[in-house]
Protein backbone atom coordinates (compact mmCIF):
# COMPACT_ATOMS: atom_id res chain seq x y z
CA UNK A 1 0.00 0.00 0.00
CA UNK A 2 1.54 3.27 -1.05
CA UNK A 3 4.72 1.41 -2.01
CA UNK A 4 5.14 -0.12 1.49
CA UNK A 5 4.78 -3.81 2.35
CA UNK A 6 2.62 -4.79 5.29
CA UNK A 7 2.92 -8.23 6.84
CA UNK A 8 0.08 -7.93 9.34
CA UNK A 9 -3.49 -6.92 8.62
CA UNK A 10 -6.30 -7.71 6.21
CA UNK A 11 -7.71 -6.71 2.84
CA UNK A 12 -11.26 -5.95 1.78
CA UNK A 13 -12.32 -6.89 -1.75
CA UNK A 14 -14.68 -4.13 -2.92
CA UNK A 15 -15.81 -6.08 -6.00
CA UNK A 16 -19.32 -5.51 -7.36
CA UNK A 17 -20.75 -8.97 -7.94
CA UNK A 18 -24.10 -10.56 -8.70
CA UNK A 19 -24.90 -10.80 -4.99
CA UNK A 20 -24.00 -7.13 -4.21
CA UNK A 21 -22.26 -8.47 -1.11
CA UNK A 22 -20.52 -6.35 1.46
CA UNK A 23 -17.04 -7.27 2.55
CA UNK A 24 -16.74 -7.31 6.34
CA UNK A 25 -14.87 -8.60 9.37
CA UNK A 26 -16.11 -8.85 12.98
CA UNK A 27 -13.96 -8.92 16.11
CA UNK A 28 -15.08 -9.65 19.65
CA UNK A 29 -13.09 -7.42 22.00
CA UNK A 30 -14.99 -8.07 25.24
CA UNK A 31 -14.56 -4.38 26.17
CA UNK A 32 -10.91 -5.11 27.04
CA UNK A 33 -9.20 -2.44 24.89
CA UNK A 34 -9.08 1.34 24.70
CA UNK A 35 -7.47 2.09 21.35
CA UNK A 36 -7.01 0.58 17.89
CA UNK A 37 -4.38 1.98 15.53
CA UNK A 38 -3.75 0.95 11.91
CA UNK A 39 -2.87 2.18 8.44
CA UNK A 40 -5.50 2.04 5.68
CA UNK A 41 -4.96 2.44 1.93
CA UNK A 42 -5.76 1.12 -1.55
CA UNK A 43 -3.68 -1.97 -2.31
CA UNK A 44 -1.08 -1.32 -5.01
CA UNK A 45 -1.66 -3.06 -8.34
CA UNK A 46 -5.37 -3.76 -7.81
CA UNK A 47 -8.30 -2.33 -9.76
CA UNK A 48 -9.03 1.31 -9.02
CA UNK A 49 -12.81 1.06 -8.61
CA UNK A 50 -14.62 4.11 -7.24
CA UNK A 51 -14.37 6.07 -3.99
CA UNK A 52 -15.56 4.13 -1.00
CA UNK A 53 -15.43 4.12 2.80
CA UNK A 54 -14.26 1.83 5.55
CA UNK A 55 -17.24 1.74 7.87
CA UNK A 56 -16.53 0.95 11.51
CA UNK A 57 -19.33 -0.29 13.76
CA UNK A 58 -19.08 -0.32 17.56
CA UNK A 59 -21.51 -2.85 19.02
CA UNK A 60 -23.69 -2.69 15.90
CA UNK A 61 -23.74 1.13 15.61
CA UNK A 62 -21.93 2.92 12.76
CA UNK A 63 -19.39 5.19 14.49
CA UNK A 64 -16.71 5.93 11.88
CA UNK A 65 -16.53 6.24 8.10
CA UNK A 66 -12.99 6.52 6.79
CA UNK A 67 -12.83 7.72 3.19
CA UNK A 68 -11.15 5.35 0.74
CA UNK A 69 -10.02 6.25 -2.78
CA UNK A 70 -7.89 4.51 -5.41
CA UNK A 71 -5.38 7.39 -5.38
CA UNK A 72 -5.20 7.86 -1.61
CA UNK A 73 -1.97 7.98 0.36
CA UNK A 74 -1.65 5.59 3.31
CA UNK A 75 -3.63 7.01 6.23
CA UNK A 76 -2.86 6.38 9.91
CA UNK A 77 -6.05 5.84 11.91
CA UNK A 78 -6.45 5.85 15.68
CA UNK A 79 -9.84 4.85 17.13
CA UNK A 80 -11.04 5.16 20.71
CA UNK A 81 -12.67 1.77 21.34
CA UNK A 82 -13.11 2.07 25.10
CA UNK A 83 -15.98 -0.18 26.20
CA UNK A 84 -16.54 -1.72 22.75
CA UNK A 85 -17.55 -5.37 22.89
CA UNK A 86 -17.89 -6.05 19.15
CA UNK A 87 -16.01 -4.21 16.39
CA UNK A 88 -17.02 -4.58 12.75
CA UNK A 89 -15.22 -3.28 9.64
CA UNK A 90 -17.25 -3.09 6.43
CA UNK A 91 -16.53 -1.98 2.85
CA UNK A 92 -19.23 -1.63 0.20
CA UNK A 93 -18.77 -2.75 -3.43
CA UNK A 94 -17.10 -0.10 -5.64
CA UNK A 95 -15.66 -1.79 -8.73
CA UNK A 96 -15.88 -4.79 -11.00
CA UNK A 97 -12.29 -6.03 -11.10
CA UNK A 98 -11.66 -6.59 -7.40
CA UNK A 99 -10.35 -3.28 -6.03
CA UNK A 100 -8.69 -4.04 -2.71
CA UNK A 101 -8.32 -1.85 0.35
CA UNK A 102 -6.00 -2.85 3.15
CA UNK A 103 -5.80 -2.39 6.88
CA UNK A 104 -2.14 -2.74 7.78
CA UNK A 105 -0.32 -3.26 11.06
CA UNK A 106 -3.35 -3.08 13.39
CA UNK A 107 -2.46 -2.67 17.06
CA UNK A 108 -4.87 -2.97 19.98
CA UNK A 109 -3.96 -1.12 23.17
Amino acid sequence: MGGEKYYNGMTFDADVNVFADLCWAVYYLNSEYKKLEFTVCHVDGTDVGEKNALQVFYDGVLKEEIELAPDMAPKHVSLDITGVGQLKFQVKPSGTEHPLYGVGNPVLK
